[in-house]
């Protein structure tokens, strides 16, 4: 997912980042606002991640949101 499909998208998302980052406190995501370097960040704080493990995190959120949507199509 690309920075501005994150932005656009984020209200939308919010439920599904919760649901796969439960560690997330609502001020956290909503801090984060679609702006994928804070959410790496965020990852970072709440599970210790170091950063390369919170983007491969993200890519791998990021690909089963995509692979999800294509099946519903």
């Amino acid at each position: 997912m690309t920075q501005p499909e994150a932005r656009n998208r984020w209200q939308q998302l919010t439920g599904a980042v919760r649901d796969r980052w439960s560690a997330l406190t609502e001020d956290d995501v909503r801090s984060v606002r679609g702006n994928t370097e804070r959410l790496i960040t965020v990852l970072q704080d709440r599970y210790g991640f170091a950063r390369d493990e919170a983007i491969k995190e993200l890519t791998a959120w990021s690909r089963s949101l995509a692979a999800t949507a294509a099946s519903t199509r």
